[in-house]
């Protein structure tokens, strides 16, 4: 059982109050993104949500550990971010606008040399 991806999983879906959502975000299925909060129930021995079949609330439990899990997230990616940047090394995704004419003329063909540059650009999270 991987507990820090159910402890993300657990976030999005209290932040977002959805699963389906929280899932898409993630980009995992709904399935897995309920499987992984019900591990981390399990591993709890809690009830981190209310359900019913149509709303979903945090328990008390769950907003107690809400808020420390965010705090705990914040930081790794705070120390993972610091990491990355004194090697000097982009990491993560690369978000760009731009027209549709651009796009073709120019940033499709500069991906390629720009990929095999940063590898750890378009790792899989």
């Amino acid at each position: 059982m991987d507990s820090l991806a159910n402890i993300e999983a657990f976030v999005r879906v209290a932040e977002l109050g959805s699963i389906t959502r929280a899932a898409r975000s993630l980009h995992i299925t709904a399935s897995a993104a309920s499987r992984r909060t019900a591990q981390l129930e399990g591993e709890l021995c809690v009830l981190l949500f209310h359900r019913t079949t149509r709303a979903l609330r945090l328990s008390d439990e769950g907003r107690a550990f809400l808020e420390r899990c965010q705090r705990s997230l914040e930081e790794l990616e705070a120390a993972k971010q610091s990491i990355a940047h004194a090697r000097g090394i982009p990491e993560g995704r690369l978000c760009v606008e731009a027209p549709a004419v651009l796009g073709r003329l120019v940033l499709v063909p500069a991906l390629p040399g720009f990929l095999a540059q940063h590898p750890r650009s378009h790792r899989a999270r």
